[in-house]
């Protein structure tokens, strides 16, 4: 994908004006505009420039080692500690998993005489310790070794079902990323004030998100006061306009009547502007001077 940029060349003019003295060749040349051997010839003012894939990568890495390096360092470390900070919980939900286990474990170790607590011994002891499967076997009508095999068969199928699961929640958790991807880029054209990354800061917001209900539904839920007073602020202020724009206007009962306010709209009470709204639907003129 390529992007075109405007570019002022007066900034990259070195001083052209200031030669406009010099050599006359030099200045014939740039006059007509033409490019002199073994250079590119230069666009004009104003002209759109399509940059390659690697001029684009050339400027990014420009800005980032130099006007935008401490924004760009900032959220890079921002990123990285956030990363990091998923890793450790990770980490430490699983370290509480093993720790769990681990008096199980050392049971088995001490049972089957695997001092060095090696898992894989374990394991191998436990499987073959006939006096184990024996009861369960007999149960079941089969012999041991019939009854070792349906528990391994048990055991990869509940392996595969468990991937299946997983890869299935994965799936569905992109699914679902993408459409409030969606919804967010759909809300900020409404409210340009709205952001995502903002809004999931709020425990109230991602509540309503994980119960089903809609990023507009519950943007607009939880903001509903501030919405309705930027309507009343747009509406008096559109009002106020169109008064201006179209004068007075005689009244229903062919007499004329209204009140003039010297107060910004923009500055009134949600209650001041509700009320002149009011006073405006039923034919009273009302102007606000300057």
């Amino acid at each position: 994908m390529t992007h075109s940029y405007i570019f002022d060349l007066q900034r990259f003019n070195g001083g052209a004006a200031g030669g406009a003295g010099g050599g006359s060749g030099a200045g014939d040349g740039a006059a007509s505009g033409g490019a002199q051997p073994g250079q590119e010839a230069t666009p004009a003012a104003g002209e759109q420039v399509t940059k390659t894939p690697e001029q684009m990568e050339a400027d990014f890495k420009a800005l980032i080692s130099g006007e935008y390096k401490d924004q760009f360092t900032k959220e890079a470390q921002r990123i990285i500690d956030r990363r990091f900070k998923q890793a450790r919980t990770t980490q430490e939900q699983l370290q509480g998993r093993l720790d769990s286990h681990q008096p199980i474990m050392d049971l088995l170790a001490a049972r089957y005489g695997v001092e060095d607590g090696d898992v894989g011994k374990i394991q191998q002891a436990l499987e073959s310790d006939s006096a184990v499967w024996e009861r369960a076997a007999d149960d079941a009508g089969m012999t041991v070794e019939q009854y070792r095999q349906m528990q391994r068969l048990e055991l990869e199928n509940r392996r595969l079902r468990e991937a299946q699961r997983q890869t299935l929640q994965q799936k569905m958790a992109q699914q679902q990323l993408a459409r409030w991807h969606g919804e967010s880029e759909e809300l900020a054209k409404d409210y340009p004030g709205f952001s995502l990354e903002s809004e999931m800061q709020n425990p109230a917001f991602q509540s309503m998100l994980r119960a089903g209900v809609s990023m507009r539904n519950a943007y607009e839920s939880l903001h509903m006061e501030d919405i309705r007073d930027d309507i009343s602020k747009k509406s008096a202020k559109k009002m106020a306009d169109t008064v201006r724009a179209n004068g007075s206007r005689p009244s229903e009962n062919g007499g004329s009547s209204g009140v003039s306010y010297t107060t910004d709209p923009a500055k009134m009470t949600k209650a001041q502007r509700e009320d002149l709204a009011r006073r405006a639907m039923r034919g009273e003129v009302i102007t606000f001077g300057k």
